[in-house]
Protein backbone atom coordinates (compact mmCIF):
# COMPACT_ATOMS: atom_id res chain seq x y z
CA UNK A 1 0.00 0.00 0.00
CA UNK A 2 2.96 2.21 0.04
CA UNK A 3 2.44 3.19 -3.94
CA UNK A 4 -1.11 4.40 -2.71
CA UNK A 5 0.24 6.70 -0.22
CA UNK A 6 3.14 8.26 -1.40
CA UNK A 7 0.55 9.45 -4.39
CA UNK A 8 -1.32 10.93 -1.73
CA UNK A 9 2.11 12.73 -0.32
CA UNK A 10 2.36 14.42 -3.47
CA UNK A 11 -0.99 16.16 -2.99
CA UNK A 12 -0.35 19.47 -1.29
CA UNK A 13 -4.40 19.44 0.41
CA UNK A 14 -2.87 15.69 2.00
CA UNK A 15 -0.09 17.70 3.25
CA UNK A 16 -2.35 19.80 4.87
CA UNK A 17 -4.52 17.72 6.24
CA UNK A 18 -2.29 15.88 8.15
CA UNK A 19 -0.48 18.86 9.22
CA UNK A 20 -3.69 20.25 10.56
CA UNK A 21 -4.13 16.89 12.71
CA UNK A 22 -0.78 16.94 14.04
CA UNK A 23 -1.42 20.67 15.50
CA UNK A 24 -4.79 18.59 16.91
CA UNK A 25 -7.13 21.18 15.23
CA UNK A 26 -10.69 19.28 16.77
CA UNK A 27 -12.58 19.70 13.45
CA UNK A 28 -11.35 19.57 10.04
CA UNK A 29 -13.81 19.63 7.04
CA UNK A 30 -12.98 17.92 3.30
CA UNK A 31 -15.07 18.55 0.77
CA UNK A 32 -14.82 17.23 -2.51
CA UNK A 33 -13.84 13.47 -1.69
CA UNK A 34 -15.13 10.67 -4.01
CA UNK A 35 -16.41 7.83 -2.46
CA UNK A 36 -13.46 5.41 -3.31
CA UNK A 37 -11.05 8.63 -2.38
CA UNK A 38 -12.60 8.14 1.46
CA UNK A 39 -11.47 4.60 2.08
CA UNK A 40 -7.40 5.47 0.60
CA UNK A 41 -7.38 9.01 2.60
CA UNK A 42 -8.32 6.87 5.87
CA UNK A 43 -5.51 3.98 5.18
CA UNK A 44 -2.74 7.07 4.41
CA UNK A 45 -4.00 8.68 7.68
CA UNK A 46 -4.20 5.73 9.90
CA UNK A 47 -0.64 4.44 8.26
CA UNK A 48 0.75 8.18 8.76
CA UNK A 49 -0.58 9.09 12.45
CA UNK A 50 -0.66 5.34 13.60
CA UNK A 51 -3.79 6.42 16.04
CA UNK A 52 -7.38 4.02 16.16
CA UNK A 53 -10.01 5.47 13.32
CA UNK A 54 -13.65 5.34 14.14
CA UNK A 55 -15.81 5.64 10.93
CA UNK A 56 -19.18 6.79 11.78
CA UNK A 57 -21.79 6.28 8.99
CA UNK A 58 -25.89 7.09 8.56
CA UNK A 59 -26.59 3.13 7.93
CA UNK A 60 -25.05 -0.46 7.90
CA UNK A 61 -25.40 -0.71 4.70
CA UNK A 62 -22.71 2.37 4.37
CA UNK A 63 -20.56 1.31 6.87
CA UNK A 64 -20.23 -2.41 5.34
CA UNK A 65 -19.22 -1.15 2.38
CA UNK A 66 -16.84 1.28 4.27
CA UNK A 67 -15.39 -1.98 5.79
CA UNK A 68 -14.90 -4.23 2.37
CA UNK A 69 -13.40 -0.80 0.88
CA UNK A 70 -11.01 -0.46 3.92
CA UNK A 71 -10.21 -4.27 3.38
CA UNK A 72 -8.20 -3.87 0.67
CA UNK A 73 -5.90 -0.97 2.38
CA UNK A 74 -5.85 -1.90 5.95
CA UNK A 75 -6.57 -6.37 6.30
CA UNK A 76 -7.00 -7.57 9.44
CA UNK A 77 -6.83 -4.27 11.04
CA UNK A 78 -10.08 -2.99 10.01
CA UNK A 79 -13.35 -4.04 11.97
CA UNK A 80 -16.88 -3.59 11.57
CA UNK A 81 -18.98 -3.34 14.76
CA UNK A 82 -22.63 -3.88 13.90
CA UNK A 83 -25.65 -2.02 15.36
CA UNK A 84 -28.37 -4.02 17.35
CA UNK A 85 -32.11 -2.93 15.84
CA UNK A 86 -32.85 -0.25 18.19
CA UNK A 87 -36.25 -0.17 17.46
CA UNK A 88 -37.06 -3.92 18.55
CA UNK A 89 -34.56 -4.17 21.24
CA UNK A 90 -37.04 -3.27 23.62
CA UNK A 91 -38.64 -6.79 22.00
CA UNK A 92 -35.80 -8.91 22.99
CA UNK A 93 -34.70 -9.42 19.33
CA UNK A 94 -31.10 -10.11 19.33
CA UNK A 95 -28.56 -12.25 16.95
CA UNK A 96 -25.74 -13.74 18.64
CA UNK A 97 -23.74 -13.08 15.26
CA UNK A 98 -23.69 -9.20 16.57
CA UNK A 99 -22.69 -9.76 19.66
CA UNK A 100 -19.71 -12.43 18.53
CA UNK A 101 -18.88 -9.72 15.84
CA UNK A 102 -18.97 -6.77 18.98
CA UNK A 103 -16.86 -8.90 20.99
CA UNK A 104 -14.77 -9.41 18.53
CA UNK A 105 -14.15 -5.81 18.04
CA UNK A 106 -13.99 -5.53 21.95
CA UNK A 107 -11.15 -7.55 21.82
CA UNK A 108 -8.79 -6.13 19.17
CA UNK A 109 -9.45 -2.76 20.93
CA UNK A 110 -8.28 -4.26 24.50
CA UNK A 111 -4.93 -5.07 22.70
CA UNK A 112 -4.06 -1.62 22.52
CA UNK A 113 -3.15 -1.77 19.22
CA UNK A 114 -4.05 1.06 16.93
CA UNK A 115 -6.96 -0.20 14.29
CA UNK A 116 -9.74 1.38 12.72
CA UNK A 117 -13.54 0.34 13.29
CA UNK A 118 -16.68 0.91 11.25
CA UNK A 119 -19.90 1.96 12.40
CA UNK A 120 -23.06 3.19 11.82
CA UNK A 121 -24.61 5.76 14.10
CA UNK A 122 -27.17 3.29 15.38
CA UNK A 123 -24.17 1.59 17.09
CA UNK A 124 -23.17 4.39 19.24
CA UNK A 125 -26.88 4.52 21.02
CA UNK A 126 -26.30 1.04 23.21
CA UNK A 127 -25.48 1.42 26.43
CA UNK A 128 -22.50 -0.44 27.46
CA UNK A 129 -21.07 -1.27 31.17
CA UNK A 130 -17.38 0.46 31.91
CA UNK A 131 -14.32 -1.07 30.26
CA UNK A 132 -12.62 -2.08 33.42
CA UNK A 133 -15.73 -3.72 34.70
CA UNK A 134 -16.53 -5.85 31.46
CA UNK A 135 -12.38 -6.56 31.25
CA UNK A 136 -12.99 -8.29 35.23
CA UNK A 137 -15.42 -10.78 33.32
CA UNK A 138 -12.94 -11.76 30.67
CA UNK A 139 -11.76 -14.76 32.08
CA UNK A 140 -8.22 -15.84 31.75
CA UNK A 141 -7.41 -20.12 32.69
CA UNK A 142 -4.64 -21.84 32.63
CA UNK A 143 -2.92 -25.28 33.76
CA UNK A 144 -2.55 -25.01 37.26
CA UNK A 145 -5.06 -22.16 38.52
CA UNK A 146 -7.23 -23.17 41.29
CA UNK A 147 -11.18 -23.35 40.62
CA UNK A 148 -14.18 -22.65 42.99
CA UNK A 149 -16.45 -24.36 41.17
CA UNK A 150 -19.59 -22.81 42.40
CA UNK A 151 -18.38 -19.50 42.17
CA UNK A 152 -16.36 -20.33 39.11
CA UNK A 153 -20.56 -21.31 37.95
CA UNK A 154 -21.81 -18.03 39.59
CA UNK A 155 -19.77 -16.22 37.33
CA UNK A 156 -20.37 -17.78 34.23
CA UNK A 157 -24.66 -16.74 35.20
CA UNK A 158 -23.67 -13.26 35.53
CA UNK A 159 -21.69 -13.46 32.11
CA UNK A 160 -24.92 -14.73 30.64
CA UNK A 161 -23.95 -18.34 30.27
CA UNK A 162 -26.39 -21.26 30.30
CA UNK A 163 -26.02 -23.94 32.11
CA UNK A 164 -26.66 -27.45 29.78
CA UNK A 165 -26.16 -31.21 30.24
CA UNK A 166 -24.31 -30.97 27.08
CA UNK A 167 -22.73 -28.09 25.19
CA UNK A 168 -24.25 -27.80 22.10
CA UNK A 169 -23.88 -23.94 20.74
CA UNK A 170 -22.37 -20.91 22.17
CA UNK A 171 -23.46 -19.59 25.44
CA UNK A 172 -23.63 -22.82 27.22
CA UNK A 173 -21.76 -24.84 29.75
CA UNK A 174 -22.13 -28.17 31.33
CA UNK A 175 -20.34 -29.65 34.61
CA UNK A 176 -20.06 -33.25 34.94
CA UNK A 177 -17.69 -34.28 38.21
CA UNK A 178 -14.10 -33.07 37.23
CA UNK A 179 -15.08 -31.96 33.76
CA UNK A 180 -16.25 -28.74 32.51
CA UNK A 181 -17.31 -27.89 28.95
CA UNK A 182 -18.22 -24.30 27.68
CA UNK A 183 -17.94 -22.56 25.04
CA UNK A 184 -17.26 -18.75 24.51
CA UNK A 185 -19.02 -16.34 21.72
CA UNK A 186 -15.58 -15.49 20.05
CA UNK A 187 -14.58 -18.91 19.91
CA UNK A 188 -15.64 -21.58 17.13
CA UNK A 189 -15.20 -24.54 19.03
CA UNK A 190 -16.08 -25.50 22.74
CA UNK A 191 -13.43 -25.62 25.37
CA UNK A 192 -13.09 -28.38 28.00
CA UNK A 193 -11.48 -27.97 31.59
CA UNK A 194 -10.30 -31.20 33.34
CA UNK A 195 -9.56 -30.51 36.84
CA UNK A 196 -7.62 -32.80 39.83
CA UNK A 197 -9.51 -32.15 43.06
CA UNK A 198 -9.59 -28.06 42.02
CA UNK A 199 -6.88 -27.42 40.06
CA UNK A 200 -7.15 -27.16 36.31
CA UNK A 201 -5.26 -30.06 35.10
CA UNK A 202 -5.57 -30.29 31.41
CA UNK A 203 -7.14 -27.76 28.94
CA UNK A 204 -8.65 -29.56 25.31
CA UNK A 205 -10.40 -27.88 22.22
CA UNK A 206 -13.45 -29.86 21.70
CA UNK A 207 -14.71 -30.50 18.09
CA UNK A 208 -18.37 -28.52 18.37
CA UNK A 209 -19.99 -31.52 16.73
CA UNK A 210 -18.29 -34.54 17.38
CA UNK A 211 -17.16 -33.24 21.04
CA UNK A 212 -14.04 -34.94 20.17
CA UNK A 213 -10.73 -33.40 21.18
CA UNK A 214 -9.26 -31.48 18.61
CA UNK A 215 -6.21 -30.15 20.53
CA UNK A 216 -4.81 -29.43 23.60
CA UNK A 217 -3.73 -26.13 25.02
CA UNK A 218 -2.43 -24.29 28.33
CA UNK A 219 -4.40 -21.14 28.65
CA UNK A 220 -7.75 -19.92 27.26
CA UNK A 221 -9.94 -16.80 27.16
CA UNK A 222 -13.60 -16.65 28.18
CA UNK A 223 -15.78 -14.11 27.04
CA UNK A 224 -18.81 -13.04 28.08
CA UNK A 225 -21.86 -13.67 26.22
CA UNK A 226 -23.98 -10.77 26.47
CA UNK A 227 -22.83 -7.46 26.67
CA UNK A 228 -24.33 -6.69 30.44
CA UNK A 229 -22.18 -7.99 32.79
CA UNK A 230 -22.61 -7.41 36.68
CA UNK A 231 -22.18 -9.13 40.15
CA UNK A 232 -24.26 -10.13 42.95
CA UNK A 233 -23.70 -6.23 44.48
CA UNK A 234 -24.90 -5.45 41.35
CA UNK A 235 -27.88 -7.70 40.81
CA UNK A 236 -28.99 -6.20 44.39
CA UNK A 237 -28.76 -2.34 43.52
CA UNK A 238 -30.80 -2.79 40.12
CA UNK A 239 -33.60 -5.02 41.86
CA UNK A 240 -33.78 -2.42 44.72
CA UNK A 241 -33.90 0.22 41.74
CA UNK A 242 -36.63 -1.69 40.06
CA UNK A 243 -38.55 -1.90 42.87
CA UNK A 244 -38.74 1.36 43.61
CA UNK A 245 -39.37 2.62 40.09
CA UNK A 246 -42.66 0.21 40.45
CA UNK A 247 -43.60 1.70 43.32
CA UNK A 248 -43.26 5.14 42.52
CA UNK A 249 -45.21 4.48 38.65
CA UNK A 250 -47.97 2.27 40.38
CA UNK A 251 -48.67 5.40 42.72
CA UNK A 252 -48.62 7.49 39.60
CA UNK A 253 -51.14 5.36 38.29
CA UNK A 254 -53.07 5.18 40.94
CA UNK A 255 -53.49 8.61 40.85
CA UNK A 256 -54.58 8.68 37.49
CA UNK A 257 -57.13 6.29 38.14
CA UNK A 258 -55.27 3.76 35.48
CA UNK A 259 -56.25 0.61 37.30
CA UNK A 260 -55.66 -1.70 34.11
CA UNK A 261 -52.32 0.20 33.80
CA UNK A 262 -51.17 -0.61 36.80
CA UNK A 263 -52.12 -4.41 37.10
CA UNK A 264 -50.32 -4.88 34.08
CA UNK A 265 -46.89 -3.41 35.07
CA UNK A 266 -47.22 -5.37 38.49
CA UNK A 267 -47.46 -8.50 36.62
CA UNK A 268 -44.64 -8.19 34.40
CA UNK A 269 -42.27 -6.15 36.57
CA UNK A 270 -42.94 -8.81 39.10
CA UNK A 271 -41.87 -11.48 36.97
CA UNK A 272 -38.88 -9.92 36.01
CA UNK A 273 -37.69 -9.86 40.06
CA UNK A 274 -38.51 -13.05 40.19
CA UNK A 275 -36.44 -14.00 37.57
CA UNK A 276 -33.78 -12.34 39.03
CA UNK A 277 -33.65 -13.23 42.83
CA UNK A 278 -34.16 -16.68 41.29
CA UNK A 279 -32.18 -17.63 38.66
CA UNK A 280 -30.08 -13.95 38.49
CA UNK A 281 -30.67 -13.74 35.09
CA UNK A 282 -33.27 -13.81 32.40
CA UNK A 283 -33.39 -13.41 28.27
CA UNK A 284 -33.09 -9.90 27.77
CA UNK A 285 -31.83 -8.55 30.85
CA UNK A 286 -30.32 -5.81 28.66
CA UNK A 287 -33.66 -4.17 28.87
CA UNK A 288 -32.72 -3.09 32.18
CA UNK A 289 -29.02 -1.94 32.32
CA UNK A 290 -29.93 1.84 33.62
CA UNK A 291 -30.99 -0.63 37.03
CA UNK A 292 -27.75 -1.89 37.22
CA UNK A 293 -25.30 0.89 36.56
CA UNK A 294 -25.39 4.45 36.20
CA UNK A 295 -22.65 5.91 34.19
CA UNK A 296 -23.01 7.05 30.73
CA UNK A 297 -20.81 4.59 28.60
CA UNK A 298 -20.47 3.60 25.26
CA UNK A 299 -18.27 1.85 22.66
CA UNK A 300 -15.91 5.05 22.61
CA UNK A 301 -15.41 5.03 26.54
CA UNK A 302 -13.52 1.28 25.47
CA UNK A 303 -11.19 3.71 23.46
CA UNK A 304 -7.81 5.87 23.43
CA UNK A 305 -8.61 9.52 23.57
CA UNK A 306 -6.51 10.43 20.77
CA UNK A 307 -8.58 8.66 18.14
CA UNK A 308 -9.28 10.06 14.88
CA UNK A 309 -13.42 10.21 14.38
CA UNK A 310 -14.89 10.58 11.24
CA UNK A 311 -18.49 11.43 10.06
CA UNK A 312 -19.57 10.33 6.24
CA UNK A 313 -21.62 13.09 5.48
CA UNK A 314 -22.77 14.82 9.15
CA UNK A 315 -26.24 16.05 7.95
CA UNK A 316 -27.25 12.61 6.54
CA UNK A 317 -25.96 11.25 9.28
CA UNK A 318 -28.43 13.49 11.94
CA UNK A 319 -30.92 12.84 9.86
CA UNK A 320 -30.64 9.11 10.41
CA UNK A 321 -30.44 9.55 14.04
CA UNK A 322 -33.81 11.19 14.29
CA UNK A 323 -35.20 9.12 12.23
CA UNK A 324 -34.65 5.74 14.48
CA UNK A 325 -34.95 7.38 18.07
CA UNK A 326 -38.11 8.84 17.47
CA UNK A 327 -39.09 5.43 16.41
CA UNK A 328 -37.65 3.81 19.22
CA UNK A 329 -39.31 6.47 21.97
CA UNK A 330 -42.81 6.32 19.82
CA UNK A 331 -42.23 2.45 20.23
CA UNK A 332 -41.29 3.12 24.30
CA UNK A 333 -44.16 5.97 25.16
CA UNK A 334 -46.82 3.03 23.30
CA UNK A 335 -45.45 0.44 26.13
CA UNK A 336 -45.39 2.57 28.74
CA UNK A 337 -48.62 3.92 28.33
CA UNK A 338 -49.90 0.26 28.34
CA UNK A 339 -48.41 -0.56 31.48
CA UNK A 340 -45.80 -2.73 29.80
CA UNK A 341 -42.50 -1.45 31.18
CA UNK A 342 -41.34 1.19 33.12
CA UNK A 343 -41.12 4.80 32.37
CA UNK A 344 -37.34 5.45 32.95
CA UNK A 345 -36.43 2.62 30.24
CA UNK A 346 -37.09 4.93 27.67
CA UNK A 347 -33.45 6.02 28.27
CA UNK A 348 -32.38 2.73 27.63
CA UNK A 349 -30.30 4.92 24.55
CA UNK A 350 -28.65 7.43 23.69
CA UNK A 351 -29.60 10.35 21.23
CA UNK A 352 -27.74 11.89 18.56
CA UNK A 353 -27.16 15.18 20.74
CA UNK A 354 -25.58 12.54 23.19
CA UNK A 355 -23.61 11.43 20.79
CA UNK A 356 -22.24 14.87 19.83
CA UNK A 357 -21.24 15.49 23.89
CA UNK A 358 -19.59 12.57 24.17
CA UNK A 359 -17.36 13.05 21.16
CA UNK A 360 -16.70 16.72 22.43
CA UNK A 361 -12.87 16.63 22.73
CA UNK A 362 -12.03 14.18 20.13
CA UNK A 363 -10.48 15.11 16.84
CA UNK A 364 -13.10 14.82 14.40
CA UNK A 365 -12.62 14.63 10.18
CA UNK A 366 -16.14 15.52 8.35
CA UNK A 367 -16.37 14.27 4.58
CA UNK A 368 -18.44 16.21 2.34
CA UNK A 369 -18.99 15.57 -1.12
CA UNK A 370 -21.25 18.93 -1.63
CA UNK A 371 -20.34 22.02 0.43
CA UNK A 372 -22.94 22.53 3.00
CA UNK A 373 -24.03 24.36 6.16
CA UNK A 374 -22.62 21.64 8.65
CA UNK A 375 -24.30 23.09 12.29
CA UNK A 376 -23.42 20.43 14.51
CA UNK A 377 -19.71 20.91 14.39
CA UNK A 378 -17.83 24.10 15.26
CA UNK A 379 -15.29 23.90 12.59
CA UNK A 380 -11.67 25.03 12.45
Amino acid sequence: MNLFNSILKQDNNYNLLLTSLKQNKETILLTNVLESQKSHIISALYNDCSKTNVIICENDIKAKKYYDDLKFFLKNKVFYYPSKDIVFYSANVKSLDIIKERFNVIKNILSNEPITIVLSIEALFDRLVKKEIFEKFILNLKIGDILNIDDFINKLIFMGYERAETVEGQGQFAIRGGIIDIFSPISENAFRIELWDNEIDSIRILDSFSQRSIENTDNIKIYPIRELVYEQENLDFAIKNINSELEKTMKSYEKKGKAQEKETLFQNIKVVLEKLKIEKTFSGIDRYINFFYKDDTTILDYLPKDIFIYFDEPNRIREKAEYVTEEFYDSIKYRILKGEILPCQDKLIFNYEDILQFINNYQKILFVNITQTINDFNLK
